[in-house]
């Protein structure tokens, strides 16, 4: 799932990976600026979801625990 934080909600669209390593993956396509990449808990979401972005960044105050 894309996330579109202009609406906070999800869209279903595929992306292309390029190389990947240790967990992490090169889009090569399917993801326009500003936008980001779910990679946790998609399994609940559906088309069209409003979510709320939540980071592992100290800074932020937001961490998962």
């Amino acid at each position: 799932y894309v996330y579109h934080p202009e609406q906070k909600r999800v869209e279903r669209r595929e992306v292309k990976l390029g190389l990947r390593s240790r967990g992490q993956a090169e889009i090569l396509a399917g993801l326009k600026e500003k936008e980001l990449l779910v990679v946790d808990g998609v399994l609940k979401l559906v088309d069209g979801a409003t979510v709320q972005v939540i980071t592992d960044d100290p800074a932020s105050g937001n961490g998962a625990k």
